[in-house]
């Protein structure tokens, strides 16, 4: 199985608006691909899903932020992030980078 590292926006994009980052997700639940994942990156998924702009698209896919959130708990892995030297001037994206490198990622997808 493949160890990967998805960043927050595909995993938002493959929730909610299909194409490229939906098959991503559907390698999750097909249990294709492992997500490994930091509980700050798990609790930033919830907090961007449970924006009111999202509801409707939500209603449209029949599902919700917390059906969805369940889910993808149970297919991941949490893992403990590396250490590392700030490389990436964004914050947020050093924090993905410690945690494919901590959870010994094949592959981070951006």
């Amino acid at each position: 199985m493949i160890r990967a590292v998805y960043d927050t926006n595909i995993l938002v994009s493959g929730l909610l608006w299909g194409g490229k980052p939906a098959q991503l997700i559907d390698y999750l639940w097909d249990e294709r691909v492992r997500l490994l994942c930091l509980d700050t990156l798990f609790d930033e998924v919830s907090r961007v899903i449970k924006r009111d702009k999202f509801t409707a698209r939500f209603q449209a896919i029949g599902t919700t932020p917390d059906a969805f959130l369940e889910n993808l708990r149970r297919s991941v892995e949490f893992v403990t992030p590396a250490e590392i030297q700030p490389i990436i001037s964004e914050p947020k994206d050093n924090m993905v980078l410690a945690c494919a490198l901590g959870g010994r990622a094949d592959v981070l997808i951006s």
